[in-house]
């Protein structure tokens, strides 16, 4: 399930990337990739809770 979720990430920092520039620091993008990181891990326990 968490696959799909992949793609959704890479064009998120790609866009965060593209209208931030300069400014889009490597502090800044792990921050971005670690917050995706816990959301995508949270929606993927939260959908096997339901399924269960």
């Amino acid at each position: 399930m968490q696959a799909h979720y992949e793609p959704v990430g890479a064009a998120l920092i790609w866009t965060l990337e593209q209208e931030l520039g300069p400014d889009f620091t490597p502090e800044i993008r792990e921050a971005w990739v670690e917050t995706y990181r816990v959301i995508t891990g949270l929606m993927t326990m939260a959908g096997t809770a339901k399924a269960a």
